[in-house]
């Protein structure tokens, strides 16, 4: 960086690297520096999205809906049977704290195939607990 510095100065002169820095902290009258412009026009750049990557967006709602229903097959099995003798307690609290973890990135980022998916294992795997609370 100091390099970079010192090949501006060498180029502009003294002068030079003053008006730069004054156009980059401290703009002209009305205008904001130079690195906000850019944050901003960055902010307000929204990138359109490619056929394939909506198509691809739709595959991973269905495919993580379908991927959590493992939950529900499991917690079907516990109330059918009655019977949670065999269903690990830990494993399925873990399971739950990942999903629900999941589904709080996916609300951060506003994410929609995360947050429908895990909206379905979240609910997937607290049938499941309470399986195992009711007959484990």
């Amino acid at each position: 960086m100091l390099q970079l510095l010192l090949g501006y100065a060498q180029v502009l002169g003294q002068t030079g690297v003053c008006k730069l820095h004054r156009l980059l902290e401290h703009p002209l009258k009305d205008e904001k520096p130079l690195a906000t412009q850019g944050l901003e026009l960055l902010k307000d750049q929204k990138m359109e999205k490619t056929k394939f990557e909506i198509g691809y967006q739709y595959y991973m709602v269905v495919i993580g809906v379908v991927g959590q229903m493992v939950f529900y097959a499991q917690a079907y099995k516990i109330f059918e049977a009655r019977s949670a003798r065999d269903v690990s307690l830990l494993g399925f609290t873990f399971g739950f704290i990942s999903v629900a973890s999941w589904l709080v990135y996916g609300l951060i980022k506003r994410d929609q195939p995360l947050i429908i998916a895990n909206i379905v294992a979240v609910i997937g795997a607290m049938s499941v607990l309470t399986g195992i609370g009711m007959y484990g």
